[in-house]
């Protein structure tokens, strides 16, 4: 995803988010913490800034985190509801 991001400046941020926004948004919510972890050894902390950017823009347009927390509430229900 973050070769995808640096396309940016060639083929636009609007064109990303609308053709890949969403695996983009939700590669972001997972790799978040991985990409801050990284970014503390590596040498070059820059590199993931068009990543995040992205990321969190697709987060944002497709309303990943509220999507997240009603999905974890229907397997929630699921869950509980298929117990012995």
């Amino acid at each position: 995803m973050d070769e995808l991001a640096r396309l940016k400046s060639f083929l636009g941020k609007r064109k990303i988010l609308n053709a890949w926004g969403y695996p983009l948004g939700k590669s972001w919510m997972i790799l978040e913490l991985t990409v801050h972890e990284v970014r503390e050894l590596d040498a070059h902390p820059g590199k993931w800034d068009t990543f995040q950017r992205l990321g969190e823009a697709a987060k944002k347009k497709f309303r990943l985190e509220e999507l997240n927390r009603k999905m974890a509430k229907k397997n929630n229900k699921k869950l509980h509801n298929n117990s012995p």
